[in-house]
């Protein structure tokens, strides 16, 4: 300790009436709850400036705080100094205070180039620079005397009267520049985001029945849930809204694309989640097509669940055909099972269907908000296009390497089998459901019963790449030759860890085998292509030795021609 130090501190004890002790001791606190970053010489002046006291030695002599990293920064801080760019500015924020008056704060995020918070302004001051646009999304500030708590599991930058904001002039790089796209459902799915707060494009697809609960100062407060599904690849998230949130949902259609603004990313039960907050804003943007779509049904697969993020939608393929053209298509759950009823072909109109993209092919989708009429059946008439043929026009050869989106289908050799995994879904709504003290709890009905799916998965190597592919409920049961119940029980009596199976028999056959997947791929967040698996077969050699060797004959046969008709001519120029 040094002496000039010491001074300071008898200097503020005499001046406070407190003891040197609690000097001390105030010092260390501030020293520990910058970890490291503020040293006792520069501690002992923020000890001054609380007790209100007015040191006679010049502050230049002594080093003060510094800028902290937010990586470093931990509630409980204050006047800590911070600098970043403000990637995205939710803006002005209205609300009652704790006295009963309606006043507002301002709210932005703030990222250091290493990790990103939530800065919310109280000061009046400060709040009316945002309004006036004196500080605005993608300028690098500095904040000073800044207050660190706790905003749920995130941290806090409490901005108040005491606090100030600079905007800096100059180049910046090291700091991230603000991104303002909308996102899709997947993309919030797959990958992993630096702002808790996100804009979403989707397909609204279900909306249950408004509820009112208790808040816990005894006002009631209401609920809607719906689901929200990416127009391309049909995964689905569930959403919330709260209280007077609900209210943007009046007069929105099942089946409306809309845009979801301002709505915070959560993850309950290991699924991922939407919540509205308070600048929640809801943009319907118009049907994307209009009228009737009239055409031939020439092919219908089997019906079959497709596994999502949480819970399964019923699924089939269809293949249309249009003024010539043929047009591939999925139709989902009640409009799934309507055109299941019909033997192809036949005609049929369709009102508020959706083209979507899957990879680089257009496909036709329908759902509950599309309308069908079967208008006749072309059974004496027409032709019906077999799978071999149709599952060209469903999905895409390619290598796994090429594999970073659509319906694709891809040949490699098994590397690796996973163990089994059995989740629960909710028996009434396909929610993803939790365990609580032996009774499934679903978050849009209760207590329900819990429905269990198993999921494995096996990576596939065909020399270009390495994927995941997923296989989901039935597809498991079929491949392992057990059914779920079946692997429940066994877990039981060997005592295994719960819900997860390892299915050993099915590993000494499948590694080192060859196989054909088919099936919906995307990148998954570690840059391996992950493909959910609609159909897994072993290579039918036989079949492909006999059609490549007749495609070669072929081949031959038109070159034969080809080259006589060439000698022919060529000798005919030579006589002349």
């Amino acid at each position: 300790m040094n002496d000039e130090l010491e001074f300071i501190v008898e200097e503020i004890s005499r001046k406070s009436g407190k003891s040197k002790e609690e000097i001390w001791n105030m010092v260390r606190k501030y020293v520990a709850e910058y970890d490291g970053i503020l040293r006792e010489d520069g501690a002992v002046y923020l000890v001054a400036h609380d007790l209100g006291v007015k040191l006679e030695q010049k502050p230049e002599k002594i080093k003060g705080p510094e800028i902290i990293p937010l990586e470093k920064v931990v509630p409980g801080m204050r006047r800590a100094m911070i600098r970043g760019r403000i990637i995205r500015m939710i803006g002005v924020v209205p609300y009652i205070s704790r006295d009963g008056e309606k006043t507002e704060r301002a709210e932005f995020f703030i990222s250091d180039g290493k990790k990103t918070a939530r800065a919310v302004v109280w000061s009046k001051g400060i709040v009316d620079r945002i309004k006036k646009g004196e500080i605005q999304e993608g300028d690098v500030v500095m904040i000073s005397r800044a207050r660190i708590g706790r905003r749920g599991e995130e941290i806090s930058i409490n901005i108040d009267s005491e606090s100030e904001i600079n905007v800096l002039e100059g180049e910046f790089p090291e700091y991230p520049t603000p991104s303002a796209r909308i996102l899709s459902v997947a993309e919030i799915l797959s990958e992993e985001f630096p702002l808790p707060e996100v804009d979403v494009r989707g397909i609204l697809s279900n909306i249950f029945q408004p509820a009112e609960f208790s808040k816990k100062d005894g006002e009631t407060g209401r609920r809607v849930t719906l689901t929200l599904r990416d127009e391309k690849t049909g995964d689905e998230i569930r959403v919330v809204f709260w209280n007077e949130k609900v209210d943007l949902l009046s007069g929105v259609q099942i089946n409306s694309p809309v845009v979801l603004k301002n709505m915070r990313i959560r993850e309950r039960n290991g699924s991922i989640e939407l919540h509205s907050t308070a600048l929640t804003e809801v943009f319907v943007e118009g049907p994307q097509t209009s009228g009737f779509f009239k055409g031939e049904i020439i092919y219908l697969s089997k019906i079959r669940d497709i596994a999502l993020r949480n819970g399964s939608k019923k699924m089939l393929y269809f293949i249309i055909k249009k003024n010539g053209e043929l047009l591939p298509g999925r139709a989902w759950d009640d409009a799934a099972e309507m055109l299941s009823r019909t033997r192809v072909p036949y005609l049929v109109e369709i009102k508020d269907a959706y083209t979507v993209k899957l990879g680089d092919r257009d496909f036709l989708s329908i759902d509950k908000g599309s309308k069908i009429r079967i208008i006749e059946s072309r059974t004496e008439s027409g032709a019906f296009m077999d799978y071999s043929t149709a599952k060209g026009i469903i999905y895409t050869k390619t290598s796994i390497s090429e594999a970073i989106g659509g319906l694709v289908e891809v040949r490699g050799l098994v590397s690796y089998v996973g163990d089994i995994f059995i989740r629960w879904y909710c028996e009434k709504c396909g929610e993803r459901v939790e365990r609580e003290y032996g009774k499934f709890i679903c978050p849009n009905c209760g207590d329900t019963t819990g429905l269990p799916r198993p999921s494995l998965t096996i990576f596939i190597d065909d020399g270009t790449g390495v994927a995941k592919a997923v296989i989901t409920g039935k597809d498991v049961e079929q491949v392992v030759k057990k059914s779920v119940e079946e692997m429940l029980e066994e877990i039981d009596m060997k005592g295994l860890e719960l819900d997860r199976y390892s299915p050993d028999d099915l590993r000494n056959k499948l590694n080192g085998e060859e196989v054909i997947v088919r099936g919906s791929a995307r990148i998954g967040n570690d840059g391996v292509p992950r493909i959910i698996v609609e159909e897994m077969e072993a290579p039918k050699v036989e079949y492909e030795i006999s059609f490549l060797t007749n495609r070669v004959r072929n081949m031959i046969t038109e070159l034969s021609k080809g080259g006589d008709r060439f000698d022919q001519s060529d000798s005919g120029e030579q006589g002349a």
